[in-house]
């Protein structure tokens, strides 16, 4: 039963104290009134003093209900605070949900891309791997090869000796012939100083009687003095010339005079003559 109810009750209990006390006046109006009036006094004092305890306990009750109310209100106040507190914690605890879950998706973006980066490195690996075995099968046919060029080297380091013999050999009649040749006054040149390189070229310049005339070619190309060329004008023999000096890309021809059908002129092909 809470406080109220005990308050209640009390009263409930006064008043039928108060109604009892008038009912026993009313009945005992016919009696003696003085030992009546004794016997009320008796009762009024004995009423009067439970009254006296029943304000006593009314005070106590009193008492009790402010203390339990400032009690209610204390835990009140504390429960207040602990809402506060549990609504501060929880504001907190959203906050860092909030965070974590930030975080938790960047680590989901994080695997999804890691993943992503794992599969195209399988992709890589199986690349790798068939790339490894067909570098396998391109080391086993290079050994191969290698093993025939091997035998091959090995045949043409037998044909190198077998040619350097021959060089050194031929070195040796090298150094004999170029003995005698000396002996008798002879280089690498005289035997080929007569013999014109295949030329051709253009008459540059023309001499006042038309007896000489120049080209553009020279010791450079080959050409050295005495050596006889050939005079063409569209298809049309004109003659023929001899060179009388030559320099590293310029010469100087003469006419012969028993094979010219025509004077020179510029322009005209020359070529290296044919015998």
């Amino acid at each position: 039963m809470n406080l109220m109810g005990k308050i209640f009750t009390f009263l409930i209990f006064l008043m039928s104290t108060v109604f009892l006390i008038v009912a026993i006046m009313v009945g005992a109006s016919d009696r003696n009134w003085k030992e009546e009036a004794n016997k009320m006094k008796t009762r009024a004092a004995t009423a009067t003093n439970s009254i006296d305890s029943l304000k006593d306990e009314r005070a106590r009750l009193e008492k009790d209900l402010v203390y339990e109310k400032t009690s209610r209100q204390q835990q009140l106040s504390n429960l207040q605070t602990q809402v506060r507190l549990a609504q501060s914690s929880l504001t907190d605890k959203s906050t860092q949900f909030n965070e974590e879950q930030k975080i938790s998706q960047g680590f989901a973006r994080e695997l999804e891309e890691a993943n992503r980066r794992l599969a195209a490195q399988d992709t890589e690996l199986a690349a790798i791997k068939a790339n490894n075995t067909k570098l396998v099968d391109d080391i086993a046919t290079q050994f191969a090869e290698n093993r025939n060029i091997e035998k091959s080297l090995f045949a043409q380091t037998a044909k190198l000796e077998q040619l350097l013999q021959k060089e050194a050999d031929m070195a040796a009649k090298l150094a004999k012939i170029t003995k005698v040749m000396k002996a008798n006054g002879l280089d690498e040149n005289s035997l080929t100083a007569s013999i014109a390189p295949n030329v051709e070229a253009v008459v540059t310049s023309v001499g006042e009687r038309g007896e000489q005339f120049g080209i553009m070619v020279g010791r450079d190309d080959g050409l050295r003095k005495g050596h006889e060329m050939d005079i063409y004008r569209t298809g049309r023999y004109v003659g023929a010339g001899v060179i009388i000096s030559a320099d590293n890309n310029h010469s100087v021809l003469s006419i012969i005079k028993g094979l010219r059908n025509d004077n020179v002129r510029e322009g005209d092909n020359v070529k290296t003559r044919i015998f």
